[in-house]
């Protein structure tokens, strides 16, 4: 309502005759208008007539202030819950193509797929860059969607730590990376991850999914044969709701270091705070990785999450995090805050 007040604001400032006045007291005369030197009803039909003229052209201004503007190369629709990386919300997307729309050099490469499958590899997976031993090749599928096919060649050995011999080939698994553009298509928006999938890593969950407070999702893992010549290697799997405190809620599972598969739960206790602070549909995600987990009492401490901050740090013994990864983003529907803060109240303070 705010935009469309200040459209029609111009409307105020326009000089308009008095036309219902001057219709309504026309004195007959005969060399001026013929209809007016009638009778009575002839100037009611005159002044009917203007009235409804009047009413037309203040109709036309109106359709012309309030009519919807379209812009060019902007796909409607939710953003949250459906892209996965560098950013996971509208405020977040749009900054990032407001950086690329001034020009701004950090951000360049989101404006090529390619660049944006590769950083995927480089900042999440840890890859290191493709001449380290991997390629990667990009298939437009139009109207702003892309795939991005990152595959290991067999010589793909990252450095291991020192007085240590290097084993190859490591249990990389073939990378699918779902790549579009989430606001404006064409040369100039911005590309984003929407998904990542590895062989053998299997979460069957789409994009976008709405999962309700209390439903289940099951992740199943095939471990690569060649996953036993690493000392450490094991699957993990778990989700995150939310970007943040109080949104932010967490569950993990593993080692695995076996085939096998899990059931998660995707639960968040009923609270005014989270509601409210959050909304109903937290964007969240949930994945499947395989990495270097020691073994011991400890080990649940080396699992990694793709996306927490202060979990990005390099594995032993290799400098990799994920051999492999399948993640996935998703909505997670809140209870409602205000049926929460009744369902928690205290019968005093009612």
């Amino acid at each position: 309502m705010t935009d469309a007040k200040s459209r029609l604001r111009p409307l105020d400032r326009l000089e308009t005759p008095d036309l219902w006045r001057r219709a309504t007291t026309l004195d007959p005369r005969s060399d001026v208008d013929e209809v007016a030197s009638g009778h009575r009803s002839s100037k009611r039909s005159v002044a009917g007539i203007v009235a409804f003229a009047v009413f037309i052209v203040a109709g036309a201004f109106a359709w012309q202030a309030l009519r919807p503007v379209t812009r060019p190369g902007t796909a409607p629709g939710p953003i949250e819950g459906t892209i996965l990386w560098p950013e996971r919300t509208t405020a977040k997307l749009a900054s990032a193509q407001a950086l690329a729309d001034q020009g701004d050099p950090s951000v360049a490469w989101r404006l090529d797929p390619k660049e944006v499958a590769t950083r995927f590899a480089v900042d999440v997976l840890g890859w290191g860059t493709p001449d380290a031993g991997y390629v990667v090749s990009v298939a437009d599928n139009g109207a702003g969607a892309a795939t991005a096919t990152l595959t290991p060649r067999p010589d793909m050995c990252p450095s291991p730590p020192s007085g240590s011999a290097p084993v190859c080939p490591l249990p990389f698994s073939e990378e699918v990376l779902t790549l579009r553009q989430a606001g404006r298509t064409g040369d100039t928006g911005v590309w984003s991850v929407t998904e990542a999938r590895a062989a053998g890593l299997d979460l069957p969950l789409a994009p976008g999914a709405v999962v309700p407070n209390g439903g289940t999702i099951g992740a199943r893992w095939q471990l690569p044969t060649n996953g036993d010549a690493l000392r450490g290697f094991a699957a993990s799997a778990g989700w995150e709701m939310g970007p943040g405190y109080p949104c932010e809620e967490l569950e993990l599972r593993g080692p695995f270091r076996a085939n096998g598969g899990t059931r998660f739960e995707l639960y968040s206790s009923p609270g005014a705070l989270r509601g409210l602070d959050c909304g109903s549909l937290p964007a969240s995600y949930a994945w499947i990785g395989t990495s270097i987990v020691p073994h011991g009492e400890t080990a649940g401490m080396s699992l990694l999450v793709p996306f927490l901050v202060g979990s990005q740090t390099a594995t032993t013994p290799t400098s990799v995090r994920f051999y492999g990864l399948t993640v996935v983003p998703m909505l997670v529907a809140l209870p409602d805050a205000a049926m929460s803060a009744i369902g928690t109240a205290s019968p005093s303070s009612s």
